[in-house]
């Protein structure tokens, strides 16, 4: 019989997996679009109406990144969401009294370290002030592929922007001189653009959301969630913890409430 604990693994494994081969399929279209717009326009280049409808090729393309990036942003949720309860309720940090076959250690010892590392010198002093300590956010070494992710959307984005600026420049020039009423098709050109900037500012701030801070906020969720249903006391969190993050988080979640 399946454990909960089988079933998330299987589950952060599986949306893991989503994260990298959406991507791949996102670049490849991406790609194709901007490939089969540039063989049109050479093909076409003479054919004012094909021209007027340029900024539509690239809307297309905003529409799919923003897509592309939801999904993306929701796996990434999950993933934060399901890391976060494994440290919280499957894991406890390395000590004399640890039981390696009924917890494990390597995600909350991670995230021990990265914090460890980032607020204590090398003689072991911490470097945060008293109202630092209360409100520290817990950062962590964020998955660097991920990371690699969240540029080349934005990379991606920036790119489609300045096409997207260029075709629409094109394209209003070409209508105003040789379409018909002509203005009228300048304004949907306009409103195509300016709906197509808007939505890739809402990428860019989506892949430049802090992973780090969003894990926080969810082990602060399941421990507050413990702690209301009695499931854990303050000396369990410092206990599966250590004492010194432990307290950090209890103060933390306390500021919190």
């Amino acid at each position: 019989m399946r454990t909960e604990e089988q079933y998330l693994r299987d589950e952060l494994n599986y949306r893991i997996s989503l994260v990298y081969s959406s991507f791949g399929t996102t670049m490849t279209l991406v790609l194709a679009i901007y490939a089969t717009t540039i063989s049109l326009s050479v093909t076409f280049i003479e054919s004012s109406i094909f021209i007027a409808c340029l900024p539509l090729f690239f809307y297309f393309t905003t529409v799919i990144l923003k897509y592309s990036v939801l999904k993306y942003q929701e796996n990434i949720n999950q993933i934060v969401d399901i890391s976060a309860y494994f440290i919280c309720f499957f894991n406890s940090i390395l000590n004399k009294d640890f039981n390696v076959d009924k917890y494990g250690s390597w995600e909350i010892s991670s995230f021990y370290l990265s914090k460890q590392h980032k607020t204590f010198d090398k003689d072991g002093k911490n470097t945060l002030s008293d109202n630092d300590r209360t409100s520290y956010c817990h950062k962590y070494k964020t998955n660097k592929l991920l990371n690699s992710i969240n540029k080349d959307y934005m990379f991606i984005v920036i790119i489609n922007i300045i096409l997207m600026a260029g075709a629409t420049i094109i394209a209003v020039k070409r209508t105003l001189g040789n379409i018909q009423g002509g203005i009228f098709i300048v304004l949907i050109q306009l409103i195509i653009f300016v709906v197509s900037i808007y939505s890739s500012i809402e990428i860019i701030v989506k892949c430049n959301s802090k992973m780090g801070n969003q894990k926080n906020d969810c082990i602060k969720k399941w421990l507050s969630y413990a702690l209301e249903r009695e499931f854990y006391t303050k000396d369990d969190i410092k206990q599966r913890f250590g004492d010194i993050l432990g307290e950090e988080l209890i103060t933390e979640i306390e500021h919190k409430n």
